[in-house]
């Protein structure tokens, strides 16, 4: 039986790494309950749960690129019995997830196709959709792009070589007009 490969996320430029208040905690619901989520999805943010731990959900038709999460919790294995592979590492059910604000302009990151709705490839933009966590590849810069690919990297060996797909983080083609982004 083939397991199934989950997506791997780098924060190879985000500012929630250097500022916190780019940077937040949640637990990811699906039709009202707690779901499992891979890293390297979308989400936005609902209700406060906690002091420091909000509800997050799929975006919706109304969001807009501002209110988008990037999911990036760190993979931590508990069983060091045998080998371990970041395509095997899934967010679970009911468990905090770790979340960065999306900078235009500041901010890059990477993730692999698993990632993804649609082929991705340098030069194409990434947006989203409503009722969808997935990264959703573009032709063209529209109001709901956040980023752009702009380089495929490989890295790793053997069964932990991955091919990430770095995205440059965007302002959407409404605000693009003023001059901001790429």
């Amino acid at each position: 039986m083939a397991e199934t490969k989950h997506a791997v996320v780098r924060i190879d430029n985000m500012s929630g790494t250097k500022q916190p208040t780019c940077l937040k905690n949640a637990k990811f619901y699906s039709s009202e309950a707690v779901a499992a989520i891979d890293n390297a999805q979308i989400v936005v943010l609902g209700d406060k749960l906690d002091r420091e731990l909000y509800k997050a959900t799929a975006p919706a038709a109304a969001n807009t690129v501002d209110d988008l999460y990037l999911v990036a919790t760190p993979e931590l294995f508990y069983d060091t019995t045998r080998t371990h592979y970041l395509t095997e590492w899934e967010n679970a059910a009911d468990t905090a997830i770790r979340l960065y604000k999306m900078v235009p302009g500041a901010d890059c990151f990477s993730a692999t196709k698993e990632a993804f709705d649609g082929t991705p490839a340098k030069g194409k933009f990434v947006g989203f959709k409503a009722d969808s966590t997935k990264l959703l590849i573009q032709n063209a810069k529209d109001d709901k792009s956040f980023g752009k690919i702009v380089a495929v990297e490989t890295d790793g060996f053997g069964n932990g070589k991955y091919e990430y797909f770095v995205i440059d983080v965007i302002a959407p083609a409404a605000a693009a007009a003023g001059g901001v982004g790429g």
